[in-house]
């Protein structure tokens, strides 16, 4: 219960910002990080409260891709960065734990540097957004990328459209 309390109390939304917006627990600071990996983050969050999103970042838990890249998060607003491999691509995805944003998708090809490469770019469009909004990002129409958009009126519907949309861009 402490680490919950922790996390809920001090480390979403509270931790000073970095230079880099994607992270692993490794790059928390080592005074405030009582955690080894961020897969632990993820249990302890999940395990401790219901978050907006917690039944879409369980789904993409349970399909990300271990073994090829280490879970990441975002500070602000707090999300995970999972990595799920597809037909032709790999898709790395960006979902918010408690705010009403849409689910970001970046697709890269189906290699090992090309998805780091990924990751270093969108650590770089992430400050587009932090600076400047998400609308403008938006309008920038970037590259290799997708969003699906959250629907908050009936969770079990919502949830399930959501799904569809999520999954057909795996194909």
């Amino acid at each position: 219960m402490a680490k919950v309390q922790f996390l809920n109390k001090s480390f979403i939304g509270h931790l000073p910002s970095s230079k880099n917006n994607i992270l692993t627990a490794n790059d928390l600071p080592k005074s405030q990080n009582i955690y080894t990996n961020s897969e632990s983050i993820l249990e302890d969050l999940l395990r401790g409260k219901l978050y907006k999103h917690s039944k879409h970042v369980r789904f993409l838990a349970e399909r990300h891709e271990r073994t090829v890249m280490k879970l990441r998060f975002v500070l602000q607003p707090f999300s995970f960065v999972f990595m799920i491999a597809g037909k032709h691509h790999f898709h790395i995805i960006l979902e918010t734990l408690d705010t009403e944003e849409a689910t970001y998708i970046w697709h890269s090809e189906k290699s090992k540097s090309a998805l780091m490469e990924a990751v270093k770019q969108i650590d770089q469009e992430l400050n587009i957004i932090r600076e400047k909004g998400r609308q403008c990002y938006l309008e920038s129409n970037p590259q290799n990328f997708s969003r699906v958009v959250h629907d908050y009126s009936d969770n079990n519907k919502g949830f399930s459209i959501w799904k569809g949309q999520l999954e057909e861009l795996f194909t």
